[in-house]
């Protein structure tokens, strides 16, 4: 029997992800898997619930305990990867030796490098749409992704026969969104639209908002709602649910389904959706839809459903995630259409009635184990790799640390890969040098404009040649180039770059590994700091004891190891 660990929000609870993980573990022990899930919205010793054992997690401590005491042969991950403790995850099985697979929620065009951080150690991913996989595959192995889709019960979220109507709003067109209360959910654009409709619509519809008012969600706190119907002038116009509609409480499934039954259209109006379960919910009721067109909500809304545009240019979170806002007016449009048009409402129901049956849960669940047999084979784990942004970054400045690297001198220094802005310039020419800047790119700052890997100067020109972010730029099989250059240009050269273990690295696509090979064939000291690695390399057979001991003033405490690569050890001739 197959042990599945299941690591995510509650399946107890009545969000998306609840729901989902509810569905997917049971379907799991249906088919004989055995299921135990860590359950962050529960204290106390184990306890089974349909099949499922929901172990306790308080604290990121328990995750550890709970791999040894289930022993899982899979551990799946499901909640937003840039959400601590659920990015860590994926380190913690790989040091377990326990296999480890993402289920990855894709709401965003562009993904920052954070999100795949939280995949570091893990063997597979899942996700629910095509578009999921289609961005995830920018940066991970299209072998090691698969779709799973989410799905619908059938047996409760059907139309209904006499349609079920809101207290005191019999006879009313109803509009309806359901959602949770985040910045993702354009509550704001629904509500304006709403506003902007002709006036005999607005009397004889309503806009109901299935929420939870004033919720707070990770730190940010969601829309206004009451404020927002103020503002746009529509009180009395939007109704409201009550407060079971906390994320912790909410409404089973028997009154979601009335609920939608009673909607004449549903919208989903949002900047961006991992997969949308009120879509094919709604859907299944034979309810039309209006939704944005971005992300995954064409793929999953087919043919049974409106669209509303978008804006082409993206707007960027914080954390560097992109997002596409609807545009009010063409919400509008579809409001007013959907109104009218009483033919394209009953085309819309049937088109979606056929759409959702793609989506059922027992296609889910045999889609899951699929991909758990798959994880189950897959040796390999994704690794820094999978960081690489897809253009390079363009940023060069000054480290005023690193600078503390020149030491004073006279004569030439010559800066290779100096940068369009010759950021070194002030404190090399400060050190007591004379100043040549070298860099493959053209700017007028540039005293000479070659390749570093083969350079238009004398032999021994320089009495220092400074190298700060240069060689992680060079291909791996083309550095010793470089380091014979320098070799031959100068008696001491210091280059600086991001070590390989760490994020920084692994971030630019440009970047390289270093050839330690080559560099082991020339006398050199270095020194690895916390994120930064410092190589000295020089042509006297003598170690200068001042640069280890200058590095460990400068740095202190984050020098991690000093490696002097001149002895007979680490040389090869």
């Amino acid at each position: 029997m197959v042990r599945v660990g299941w690591i995510s929000p509650s399946p107890l609870l009545p969000t998306g992800i609840g729901k989902v993980s509810k569905y997917l573990t049971e379907g799991l022990v249906r088919d004989g898997f055995e299921v135990a899930c860590l359950n962050p919205q529960y204290g106390g010793k184990p306890i089974n619930i349909d099949g499922v054992t929901h172990y306790p997690w308080v604290e990121n401590e328990l995750v550890i305990p709970f791999l040894d005491l289930f022993k899982p042969d899979v551990v799946i991950i499901y909640f937003s990867p840039w959400v601590s403790p659920y990015k860590e995850i994926g380190r913690i099985c790989e040091k377990k030796n326990v296999k480890a697979m993402f289920y990855c929620t894709v709401e965003h065009s562009v993904l920052s490098p954070l999100y795949f951080e939280a995949l570091l150690g893990c063997n597979y991913a899942i996700t629910p749409s095509n578009f999921g996989k289609m961005v995830l595959c920018r940066n991970l192995p299209e072998d090691r992704v698969m779709v799973v889709p989410h799905g619908v019960d059938f047996s409760i979220y059907k139309p209904m026969n006499p349609k079920p109507y809101f207290e005191g709003f019999e006879g009313k067109f109803v509009y309806g969104m359901v959602a949770r209360n985040n910045i993702r959910k354009e509550f704001p654009t629904l509500m304006k639209a709403f506003s902007m409709l002709p006036d005999e619509v607005k009397d004889e519809s309503i806009l109901y908002l299935h929420t939870q008012v004033g919720e707070t969600n990770l730190g940010v706190s969601g829309w206004d709602i009451p404020y927002l119907t103020m503002h746009f002038g529509i009180q009395g116009k939007v109704l409201l649910p009550s407060l079971k509609a906390h994320r912790f409480l909410g409404y089973d499934e028997k009154e979601m389904a009335q609920i939608y039954n009673a909607m004449d259209v549903h919208c989903l109006i949002t900047s961006g959706e991992g997969f949308g379960l009120p879509i094919i919910e709604s859907q299944a009721c034979g309810v039309p839809n209006i939704l944005s067109k971005n992300t995954c909500l064409p793929e999953v809304g087919g043919e049974g459903a409106l669209y509303a545009e978008c804006w082409e240019d993206e707007l960027y979170t914080t954390e560097n995630f992109a997002l596409h806002t609807t545009k009010c007016d063409s919400v509008r449009e579809c409001m007013e259409t959907l109104f009218y048009d009483a033919n394209l409402r009953r085309k819309l129901s049937e088109k979606a009635l056929e759409n959702v049956k793609r989506y059922s849960w027992r296609r889910a669940v045999n889609q899951l184990i699929i991909a758990i047999e798959e994880c189950m084979r897959t040796e390999e784990r994704f690794g820094m790799e999978i960081m690489r942004m897809q253009k390079p970054i363009l940023a060069e400045g000054f480290d005023e640390e690193k600078a503390k690297l020149i030491p004073s001198g006279s004569g030439l220094c010559l800066d290779l890969g100096c940068g369009l802005n010759t950021p070194y310039r002030r404190e090399i020419e400060r050190k007591g040098y004379e100043y040549i800047g070298v860099d493959i790119r053209k700017s007028r700052k540039i005293t000479v404009r070659a390749d570093a890997r083969h350079l238009p100067f004398r032999d021994k020109s320089f009495k220092l040649i400074w190298a700060s972010e240069l060689l992680e730029h060079i291909p791996t099989n083309e550095q010793y180039k470089v380091l014979e250059e320098c070799m031959r240009l100068s008696d001491l050269t210091i280059f600086t770059f991001p070590r390989e273990d760490t994020i920084t690295f692994w971030l630019d696509p440009t970047h390289n590994k270093i050839d330690w090979n080559a560099v082991g064939r020339f006398p050199h000291e270095r020194i690895d700091t916390i994120g930064k690695t410092i190589l000295r390399m020089f042509s006297k057979s003598k170690m200068s004891e001042g640069f280890a001991k200058e590095t460990k003033k400068d740095f202190g405490k984050d020098v991690a190891e000093v490696d002097n690569g001149h002895s007979n050890r680490n040389r090869q001739t």
